[in-house]
């Protein structure tokens, strides 16, 4: 699935620790827009307005999310720029 980062942001954990999050919109069947939330552990880092891809096989519901969520599984979608001009 191809989404857009919507926020970033982290959530504090019991203890000291906190885990990084964003928010993914993407375009649903009804044209609508969903949202999934993916939890950092890795250290990634994103910024809002990135396209980025989620492998939706690890996507599932609840846990510490009301939201359609997964814990990594995401990564950058480089869009190619076609540079080559008129033949």
């Amino acid at each position: 699935m191809i989404g857009e980062v919507s926020k970033v942001g982290t959530m504090e954990d019991e203890g000291d620790g906190a885990t990084k999050y964003v928010v993914v919109e993407y375009p649903s069947l009804n044209g609508k827009k969903d949202i999934i939330d993916v939890f950092l552990t890795k250290g990634q880092v994103f910024k809002t307005g990135e396209k980025v891809k989620i492998d939706m096989k690890y996507v599932g519901w609840g846990g510490i999310s009301i939201n359609w969520n997964t814990v990594d599984h995401i990564e950058k979608v480089h869009e190619v720029k076609n540079n080559r001009g008129h033949l």
